[in-house]
């Protein structure tokens, strides 16, 4: 996992952290996937604590995807009518 994907993953962290929406007690990034130990404290509007989380960070993915030199997006594609790209 390159390290602008981890800290992606670090920053929505300590955001929903700091906001006092999350308490993280630990985490592990590996090269497919993430593990956490947390507590949700609090939701986030409308949307789950961990919902808005994972919206965030596919965002943030999304955007670092377009904005590299090949076409690496498209090795992401969703079979879902309402999305192109999943994570």
């Amino acid at each position: 996992m390159n390290d602008e994907y981890k800290n992606a993953i670090v920053q929505s962290l300590t955001y929903f952290s700091d906001a006092g929406k999350i308490d993280v007690f630990g985490f592990v990034l590996v090269p497919n996937h993430v593990h956490f130990i947390w507590r949700i404290n609090e939701g986030n509007g409308k949307e789950t604590t961990q919902g808005s989380f994972l919206k965030y960070t596919a965002h943030e993915f999304k955007e670092m995807l377009k904005a590299g030199k090949c076409n690496e997006l498209d090795s992401y594609p969703s079979s879902a009518h309402n999305k192109k790209f999943e994570f």
